[in-house]
């Protein structure tokens, strides 16, 4: 079964009121907090942040667990990427979320991006980090895909989703159609129709270890855990 690879964070909003102001986020990204640069102290705060299991980064909050709940930016890194986020929609993506501004920008948009258009999975990339499934982006998703596809993140990270990425039908498996799909994509349709099932057969006989004729998330794991430049491939740089 693929892991749950949601990731939760905690954000502490400047609002004159520490103790009310704690709120929970995917990514706990306060950018009003981070351009203002502001910072709470006090020991009451502190003993909060222990109790809650938090360490504290700047203006946000990050819960204390494994590497794949945290995002792998700095402070600067995301006010950058929120640049970017903003330059897309300078009239929709507003500059303070204090109010949480439900804010997503379609597919088209993201796609566009140099760092994307020319990725032949670029849809399935974005649809893997859209939170309502249809492609739309918040920034959180928008932080979510760079983090994940940062050379910051970990392979096992990267494993998941690229296993959702190649998993077309949503199904939480691999089959033969996810595989011609990805083939057609990777070699840009350049195989004919026996070559690419030639290759889906041979690829599911050496990596199916259930025999059920599809993969597992374990059967990507382990075939991918052989694949040294896997890392590499999976990385876009902004």
């Amino acid at each position: 079964m693929l892991p749950d690879s949601r990731r939760s964070r905690w954000c502490l909003r400047c609002c004159g009121e520490p103790g009310a102001c704690l709120r929970r986020y995917r990514y706990g990204i306060c950018i009003a907090a981070f351009q203002s640069g502001a910072e709470t102290s006090g020991a009451a705060i502190k003993s909060l942040f222990l109790e809650l299991g938090l360490l504290w980064e700047g203006a946000v909050l990050i819960k204390k667990q494994q590497s794949q709940d945290c995002t792998f930016f700095t402070r600067k890194e995301i006010l950058r990427l929120h640049g970017r986020y903003h330059e897309m929609a300078p009239n929709v993506v507003p500059m303070d979320y204090t109010k949480d501004p439900d804010v997503k920008l379609p597919m088209q948009l993201i796609i566009n991006m140099p760092e994307l258009k020319e990725n032949p999975f670029k849809e399935r990339i974005v649809e893997s980090f859209s939170e309502d499934g249809e492609g739309s982006l918040s920034f959180n998703d928008f932080v979510d895909m760079f983090s994940v596809l940062s050379e910051m993140a970990p392979r096992e990270l990267k494993a998941i989703y690229a296993f959702k990425i190649y998993d077309f039908n949503t199904d939480n498996f691999i089959c033969k159609s996810d595989l011609e799909k990805t083939l057609n994509k990777l070699t840009r349709e350049e195989l004919t129709a026996e070559e690419i099932t030639l290759v889906c057969e041979k690829v599911i006989e050496e990596a199916d270890m259930d025999g059920d004729g599809k993969l597992g998330f374990a059967d990507f794991e382990n075939m991918i855990s052989k694949a040294p430049d896997f890392l590499s491939t999976f990385h876009i740089r902004i």
